[in-house]
């Protein structure tokens, strides 16, 4: 400031840089850092947590992101780890995972996600019997968690989960504890914990293996060792020998020469309908020798027709088209009058006002019609005559089955008829005035008949041979091991024999619920058991 008291140049324009540098300086504080604080104060950790972490992404080095950061992250482990404490008192495996699996994100960086179209176990679609990847965190190395909160809550989750696994594996129930692993896997792996599967699984395998060699040293007859190859196979140890069960057969033979009136190819499908169905079934057996013998009648009458024909399309299209209209409107009309008017005037030679009328025009409101063109829109109906086909079906059809099954006192019997009567018009004709396209009639032709025929038969034979085996081979109460394996392995129920499944739960050693599970029947792959295609939506039960 100079002596009298003027402010001086260059001190106004220090003043105004600073007041500028403050300015930025506060217009500068971050976003995130202000949602950081507020989440602070609100007691919102982890949204605090990410917004500090924002924060850092944008300003590495940022000293009170920095500690805002390691502050709430400390926080959430603490508040976690307490949570996987609670859960594993409680029992809830899968929920303390997730909670340890949280506390990490905390403090790790986040993982890369797995490849598209796997699972957590490394295959794609791996079941409970499928082991998992041996590589700990599906591949990737974890980095040891320097937390000792956290050091501690995984030393509880390791050891509960090892409790559970040791009660299985010292009570000889190998697939208990493979069962359970397997579904805690996909946790143990997000939590970092794929070590623990790595190294509990080998002691499953080998206590697996021990309890498959103790099996095949007493599972001799037929059926008690399908269930110990079962057993074996989701263990992925050994199988044992299986040897022939005199129950079952390799394939079915039937006779077909009493198929009649259809094409060449209706007894073919015929005799593959019955095999596929007997391959679905517990009677089939690829390693058994021998064959079902059979005999299939059958009466096939199918009468199609098509007659070409001129089909009429309608539809209806919108024009548009002058009209004239006469309209209302208003106008001044003109009219005339007589008016008397003064004027100045001589009487002699006096001056006087002399009166006298004119006839003047004026206006007046009114109304009158005039013509006017407009644009107004019809329907107007259109239609076109196409090139079309009528078709027209009537099918019969008298079918029965006879099956000589092995071990039963009789043969499985089953016989049905069916018909349909169908018709309908077919073109190919595409026309977008009308909204036309290509149409199929739907009536079914003579090799659409036998596919269904063929189906019938599939259908027939899968429902009635499980309960065909059932009553020959299965009884209500208690019964040896092997009578209750050829039962429920063949198509019985467990439900309705739970004596049988008890029985074969204490030959295994493992829970009943388990057993089920080994139970389902396996149905093969292979295009000889594929079902026959083919419409039964007028077919009538048996």
């Amino acid at each position: 400031m100079s002596e009298t008291g003027t402010p001086s140049p260059t001190s106004s324009r220090l003043r105004a840089g600073l007041l500028v540098a403050c300015a930025v300086l506060s217009a500068c504080t971050s976003a995130h850092t202000v949602k950081a604080r507020q989440a602070e104060r609100d007691g919102r950790l982890e949204a605090a947590w990410q917004s500090w972490a924002q924060r850092l992404a944008e300003a590495p080095g940022d000293s009170e992101a920095t500690a805002g950061s390691r502050r709430t992250a400390e926080a959430l482990v603490q508040r976690e780890v307490a949570s996987v404490g609670a859960d594993v008192r409680a029992g809830r495996l899968f929920d303390a995972l997730a909670a340890y699996a949280r506390a990490r994100r905390f403090l790790d960086p986040p993982a890369p996600a797995p490849p598209q179209g796997t699972t957590a176990g490394g295959a794609p679609g791996a079941g409970w019997s499928e082991w998992p990847a041996s590589s700990a965190d599906g591949g990737a190395a974890p980095r040891p968690p320097d937390s000792p909160a956290l050091v501690d809550a995984r030393r509880v989750l390791v050891a509960a989960i090892g409790e559970r696994l040791d009660f299985f594996l010292s009570v000889g129930q190998p697939l208990s504890a493979g069962k359970l692993l397997t579904s805690l896997t996909p946790a143990l792996q997000q939590a970092g914990l794929g070590d623990v599967v790595q190294a509990r699984s080998k002691e499953v395998r080998a206590a697996g293996a021990r309890r498959c060699l103790a099996l095949a040293q007493v599972a001799h007859s037929p059926w008690l060792a399908r269930v110990a190859e079962r057993a074996c196979a989701a263990l992925g140890a050994p199988t044992p020998r299986v040897p022939f069960a005199p129950e079952t057969r390799k394939d079915v033979r039937l006779d077909l020469s009493a198929v009649h009136g259809a094409g060449p190819s209706a007894a073919d499908k015929l005799r593959d309908a019955a095999r596929a169905a007997f391959a679905r079934s517990g009677w089939h057996d690829p390693r058994s020798a021998g064959e079902v013998t059979g005999r299939v009648t059958a009466t096939l009458d199918s009468r199609f027709t098509a007659t070409p024909m001129d089909l009429t399309v309608s539809w209806t299209e919108t024009e548009t088209y002058s009209a004239t209209e006469y309209q209302t409107e208003t106008y001044q009309e003109p009219y005339t009058t007589t008016e008397s008017y003064t004027y100045g005037c001589y009487s002699g030679s006096k001056y006087t006002t002399c009166t006298g009328t004119r006839t003047v025009t004026h206006y007046r409101s009114a109304t009158r019609s005039v013509p006017k063109t407009v644009t107004k829109t019809r329907s107007v109906g259109r239609s076109t005559t196409i090139p079309a086909q009528k078709e027209q079906a009537a099918h019969r059809a008298r079918v029965s089955c006879t099956l000589a099954l092995p071990a039963t006192a009789r043969a499985l019997e089953l016989s049905w008829e069916d018909s349909s009567e169908k018709d309908g018009v077919s073109h190919e004709v595409t026309d977008p005035r009308a909204a036309l396209t290509p149409q199929k009639s739907g009536v079914p032709t003579a090799d659409d008949w036998e596919d269904r025929q063929a189906r019938r038969l599939f259908d027939e034979l899968s429902a009635r041979l499980p309960r065909w085996w059932a009553d020959s081979f299965c009884t209500p109460g208690v019964q040896p091991p092997e009578a209750a394996a050829r039962c429920l392995l063949g198509g019985g129920d467990p439900r309705a024999y739970p004596e049988a499944r008890l029985a074969l739960a204490r030959f295994l050693g493992e829970p009943p619920a388990l057993v089920d599970e080994l139970l389902q029947p396996v149905v093969p792959t292979t295009p000889e058991t594929a079902a026959p295609r083919g419409d039964l939506s007028q077919t009538h039960a048996l």
